[in-house]
């Protein structure tokens, strides 16, 4: 996720697409921007959205500091489950700030269920000093391009609801 930010963050444009927020958590401690055209699902704790090339996913969910090492375990299996492959030799770790909230990410190299490449996230936003938002993120390097303006629109848009 680390890459992903960072490749979003220095661009200096931003989507032009309408877009949704959802706020996340009950009660909220968190929202998340995401584009109209994407295909978005609420889920249990949080939403989630696939681009509308289908080259980019990305879930954003409510955890408990204190259940982060399993809520990072899921976010992973999750991928796993959908014929995502991970090196994990290729593990990077990192450190930010993403709506002004600390984050770590772990990042790996992967390959998805048709052999193509794709780069996988996982990053732990601290939202309060009990929750987190865990931002699970896969897509191929093209994907990355084509949605670009997206992505950097959904990063910025990453904040705390006070």
């Amino acid at each position: 996720m680390r890459m992903i930010f960072a490749v979003v963050a220095s661009l200096a444009f931003t989507a032009a697409a309408e877009a949704a927020t959802f706020r996340l958590g009950t009660p909220p401690v968190a929202a998340i921007t995401l584009p109209d055209d994407w295909d978005t699902d609420e889920i249990d704790r949080g939403v989630e959205s696939t681009s509308k090339d289908e080259e980019i996913y990305i879930a954003a969910e409510v955890a408990s500091i204190s259940k982060l090492e399993d809520a990072v375990t899921q976010a992973v299996a999750y991928l796993i489950s959908e014929g995502v492959r991970i090196d994990q030799k290729t593990e990077k770790r990192s450190e930010g700030k993403i709506g002004g909230l600390d984050a770590f990410f772990i990042e790996y190299k992967g390959v998805d269920e048709d052999d193509a490449a794709t780069e996988v996230s996982v990053g732990v936003i601290v939202a309060s000093p009990t929750t987190a938002i865990i931002v699970t993120y896969w897509g191929s390097e093209e994907g990355e391009k084509a949605n670009a303006a997206a992505l950097t629109a959904i990063v910025n848009s990453i904040k705390k609801v006070d």
